[in-house]
């Protein structure tokens, strides 16, 4: 895998563990089409490349809600205390989130909040902590902005992962959406309830 990642010039290491970190742009400033959301998450990209460079070593990239998905690993690995470097570390990148996410507003108009792991994963987490990211980012407090929520994801097995709740289910999770402004996935979950079975 290491050969790939140089062939495709990912600036990470395979075989060492990542921080992984989740911006959610909210509709302050955005318009609703797709091509639009690209457009500014991609501009959210580039500026954060700015604030990152010489912290970590990154890749940003967007999802498909054109969201921004970090993947980071320290510049330097610490043999005589690793755990403690990393714990700085982290702190460091909660305080470079929220600055960046400033920068955000006042340069792009465009509100981030940022969910952000508080330890080291393998890369075979990532599917996983994705998702308990992005599920963590729908139950944020007030509308999120200028603020870096910090989590520790548990180590699961597959068979013990809780199922997703379905909006059919769970019909709140539409308020959520909806308050939080979150067009598109508010209708996303709209169109599974209202879809005849």
């Amino acid at each position: 895998m290491k050969a790939d990642f140089e062939k495709l010039s990912i600036p990470l290491d395979p075989d060492k563990p990542i921080i992984v970190a989740l911006g959610v742009m909210t509709n302050r400033g955005l318009r609703d089409s797709h091509v639009s959301r690209q457009e500014t998450g991609l501009a959210v990209k580039f500026l954060s490349e700015s604030y990152l460079k010489g912290r970590v070593h990154q890749i940003g990239v967007l999802d498909r809600y054109s969201d921004l998905l970090w993947l980071m690993q320290p510049n330097e690995w610490t043999a005589a205390s690793p755990s403690s470097h990393i714990d700085l570390l982290i702190r460091q990148l909660e305080g470079t989130f929220e600055l960046f996410g400033q920068a955000c507003t006042d340069s792009l108009d465009v509100s981030l909040s940022f969910t952000m792991t508080a330890h080291l994963l393998g890369w075979e987490d990532i599917p996983r902590v994705y998702d308990q990211l992005r599920q963590l980012q729908s139950f944020r407090i007030g509308d999120g902005a200028q603020m870096v929520q910090m989590v520790h994801i548990e180590e699961m097995h597959a068979s013990q992962a809780a199922p997703v709740r379905s909006f059919l289910e769970h019909p709140e999770l539409l308020a959520v959406h909806l308050e939080a402004g979150r067009r598109d996935e508010f209708l996303e979950g709209f169109d599974r309830v209202v879809k005849p079975v």
